[in-house]
């Protein structure tokens, strides 16, 4: 069964927080920064989102790297001999590989492109 990225959209928005764009800094409530109160002036609001969310992708691309290789791994040793299941074990393993090294080179060029780059 192969999930579909645009039926899991609508169930990703429930995890985000309603008042994501807003803080209460001394009584008065802002929506710029992020809701940094201590944010400089001059701070875009659009990079500092850009940030977050490179931030949280970072995470979750660890975790699916690390699940797949340990997946692999796991498929690699049950295949007991069978060379399908060692082969089907192998390409996952260069599917990983081949994910961290495009993440990497996103992950540069981000790094490029971002004022402040991609982690402060």
């Amino acid at each position: 069964m192969y999930l579909n990225l645009a039926s899991l959209a609508p169930m990703l928005m429930l995890l985000v927080p309603t008042r994501i764009l807003a803080a209460d800094c001394g009584g008065v409530t802002v929506s710029d920064a992020l809701g940094n109160c201590n944010a400089p002036a001059g701070t875009n609001p659009i990079f500092a989102l850009i940030q977050r969310v490179i931030t949280f992708a970072t995470a979750a691309f660890g975790l699916v790297l690390v699940l797949m290789i340990v997946i692999a791994g796991l498929e690699y040793v049950i295949s007991g001999g069978n060379p399908d299941k060692a082969k089907g074990a192998k390409k996952r393993l260069e599917q990983a590989a081949t994910g961290f090294v495009l993440f990497v080179l996103m992950w540069g060029v981000l790094q490029v492109i971002l004022p402040d780059g991609v982690f402060r």
